[in-house]
């Protein structure tokens, strides 16, 4: 199980309990979750990697000017480890598709073997990652069944 003291996850907790949070009031969470004073003037970039990847993942989002936690968000502040492994697959599912649209462009385009060679390899050792993290988490689920 991961540590639940993170800044991230300190932080989703105190966007969760904001009902009116902007992009400033996470960055105050941020500092907040860091031991530092939130009333102290910061950059407007301060932690804005971590904020906009956040984003990225899904485990926030914005609507209007307020930011929120979206289900798998909710499923972080839950279950960590079970976020994480759902954030892996759909990266490598985002991977290998665009591995496929590349290997299918330079097909069409009858450009370089070899480069399509090198996709293809990428995109098997890709799908071969991504059955094991599958298989993984389908073994987890089956020793967590009560029976």
């Amino acid at each position: 199980m991961q540590n639940k003291n993170t800044i991230k996850f300190k932080t989703l907790l105190a966007i969760s309990k904001d009902k009116k949070c902007t992009y400033t009031s996470i960055q105050k969470h941020v500092l907040t979750s860091q031991g530092k004073d939130a009333n102290k003037e910061y950059k407007r970039g301060y932690y804005c990697t971590n904020i906009c990847n956040w984003k990225y993942t899904n485990l926030i989002t914005k609507k209007g000017k307020f930011y929120r936690l979206t289900s798998l968000g909710k499923l972080y502040l839950k279950d960590p480890q079970k976020a994480n492994n759902k954030i892996r697959i759909s990266n490598l599912i985002y991977s290998r598709d665009l591995w496929r649209s590349r290997a299918n462009e330079l097909r069409y385009n009858n450009i370089n073997k070899r480069e399509l060679k090198e996709l293809r390899e990428e995109n098997y050792n890709l799908s071969y990652k991504l059955n094991q993290i599958q298989c993984s988490l389908n073994t987890l689920k089956e020793n967590m069944l009560p029976w």
